[in-house]
Parts: C-alpha cells; sequence; structure tokens
C-alpha cells in the first residue's frame, strides 16, 4: 500500500478528458461541452485506479503546494476509497480541480468553496464539514457522516 505525499501525485496515471467521459461516465457530473471549447482538454485528468492514501491535507486550489499538480491535471478520479489523513480543502476558488471518487472518502474535516466534488460512496468526515460558497458543486451518492455540518451562503 503506497501513502501519497503532494509529489507522488505526479506518478499516478493521466487519461484524457475524452477517455474520462467513456470510461467514468464523467460527462454526467461537469459540462464536458463547455470544457472542449476552452484549454481544458489539453490538460489531462490523474487517475487512481485502487485506493488512495494521502499523509497530509488535500488541497484542490491552485496553491499550497498543489499548483504545480493543478496546472498540469484538471481533475482526480479515485476509482476506489479516498483517504485523507488531513484536511480535504478546497477555499473559495473558481480555479480549483474536480474530484472524483468512485468509493467513499474519508478525511478529518472537509471544506467545499467553489469546486467540484462527486462521491460516488460516503462522505465520512470526522469533524467538521463547511460548504461556503453557492457555485461550487458537492454531490454525495451514500451518507453523510461529521459531527458538525455547516451550510454558508448556499
Amino acid at each position: 500500500m503506497k501513502v501519497y505525499s503532494i509529489m507522488d501525485f505526479f506518478e499516478l496515471k493521466s487519461i484524457s478528458l475524452q477517455e474520462a467521459m467513456l470510461k467514468h461516465g464523467l460527462s454526467e457530473y461537469i459540462n464536458v461541452q463547455k470544457l472542449l471549447g476552452k484549454k481544458v482538454p489539453a490538460k489531462r485528468i490523474l487517475i487512481c485506479d485502487e485506493n488512495l492514501f494521502c499523509d497530509m491535507d488535500f488541497n484542490t486550489d491552485y496553491k499550497d503546494g498543489f499548483e504545480n499538480i493543478w496546472n498540469k491535471f484538471y481533475g482526480l478520479i479515485v476509482t476506489g476509497n479516498f483517504y485523507i489523513n488531513g484536511d480535504l480543502i478546497n477555499h473559495a476558488s473558481d480555479k480549483s480541480f474536480f474530484l472524483l471518487t468512485e468509493g467513499h472518502l474519508h478525511a478529518h474535516n472537509a471544506y467545499f468553496g467553489m469546486g467540484r466534488f462527486f462521491i460516488e460512496g460516503k462522505l465520512l468526515v470526522r469533524y467538521l464539514i463547511l460548504e461556503n460558497g453557492n457555485d461550487g458543486l458537492v454531490n454525495i451518492s451514500g451518507e453523510t457522516i461529521a459531527k458538525l455540518i455547516l451550510l454558508i451562503n448556499t
């Protein structure tokens, strides 16, 4: 079992937007036609074909060290469960990438801003879920479990 730190994400394989549409139903989640008219198709989508273990906070914004990853990639698909040993962070930024987890997502806290998040399993958060921003999208197919959920500006 590999535990990923920030630089290890470059080791994940990547697929094209078109391949993500075919294999993972991506067009069900995001407006792919809108993306095809922009520069986005040149970017690739990271994919992890198993459970993913991240040993730190996972930031979906173009900052805090993650800008080197998200400047090259448009999003991340995890076909298994995603375990974050820290917080899932998305500040109110429309420049964040999307996250599709086909399994469950586990984190200490989850902060959702204006990003795009699709969790086909459960969202299991130890403490706090904060949703702040009315332009983002959080789609959770399974249960949501947390000690506290705050929705602001929704």
